[in-house]
């Protein structure tokens, strides 16, 4: 029985990781509090604002900036 158990928890463990890595950059994204503002401004329609804020408060080039921002766009709520 304690065979398995090892096994199984490599199992689970490996599930876990891809499950938080295929969640992607988005799901890190929610948890910084600079997103708040770029999210306001794609739920207000305004998204080459949001991609230059988003710039801005990380420093990013614009293509990193866009594809992080449009990450975004899944998990925001339809109007």
């Amino acid at each position: 029985m304690d065979s398995l158990l090892v096994p199984i928890a490599v199992v689970s463990l490996f599930l876990l990781g891809w499950f938080a890595r295929s969640r992607g950059e988005s799901a890190a994204l929610r948890l910084d509090p600079r997103t708040a503002s770029v999210e306001e401004l794609l739920l207000a329609g305004r998204k080459i604002e949001a991609i230059k804020l988003y710039r801005r408060q990380h420093g990013a080039g614009l293509k990193e900036a866009k594809e992080a921002v449009e990450a975004l766009l899944p998990g925001l709520p339809r109007l």
